[in-house]
């Protein structure tokens, strides 16, 4: 079946439902707090998630960075990690096997050695991994729509929360930090208790369905 362009239409409008999306494209099954943290993220600008092991932090990031990607057109997503070895085998591992297991076909370039995915259509159109010391690394990375996911994010240093504020000037920016709540001080903490802006929801391992 050939995609129309009425069809394409119909299927970005719905795809602005990051729980539809998911569902439809991904073929991916969501547990509640996991549509709770996607469905916060298309309604807030930064959202902090605090949770345990083995709850699906890793699986709901990489589907929020197929689903920002994907759903708004020209889009750049940042992904980043205390250390360039947990972005490649954590979030990006998921996003690899994701994009080639997805009910639909998702596109697009997955660079084989770098955690890279690139699309076809606007300049700059992608989202990319990286780990750094340095806050300058967010500069010129500006765009309509752009995504910040901090994943492990009670670790990563306070000099790079501060050189990723920059890009949350746009009103399409959005910003997920996920992570476990090891730390008792730092903007991941602070994200929790009073941090400016953030809409901050806790998942306890209690919750998860593979203990009900």
């Amino acid at each position: 079946m050939t995609l129309t362009a009425e069809m394409a239409r119909t299927w970005m409008a719905k795809a602005q439902d990051p729980v539809w999306f998911c569902a439809d494209t991904l073929g991916a099954k969501l547990w509640s707090k996991q549509a709770e943290v996607l469905t916060a993220l298309r309604r807030h600008k930064r959202v902090a998630v605090a949770s345990g092991h083995a709850c699906g932090k890793t699986f709901v990031a990489s589907r929020a960075v197929a689903w920002f990607l994907l759903s708004h057109p020209g889009a750049r997503v940042f992904t980043t990690a205390p250390t360039y070895l947990q972005v490649t085998d954590n979030l990006w591992h998921e996003i690899r096997q994701m994009h080639a297991r997805s009910r639909r076909i998702l596109g697009g370039e997955l660079l084989p050695q770098q955690p890279r995915w690139r699309l076809a259509g606007a300049p700059g159109w992608e989202a990319v991994g990286f780990s750094t010391t340095d806050a300058d690394a967010f500069q010129g990375r500006h765009g309509a729509h752009v995504l910040v996911v901090f994943d492990e994010a009670q670790g990563v240093a306070d000099t790079i929360w501060q050189g990723a504020e920059t890009l949350m000037t746009a009103p399409g920016a959005r910003w997920l930090a996920i992570g476990n709540p090891t730390h008792s001080s730092g903007p991941f903490f602070d994200a929790f208790h009073g941090g400016q802006g953030w809409h901050a929801i806790r998942v306890s391992c209690l919750e998860h369905p593979n203990l009900a």
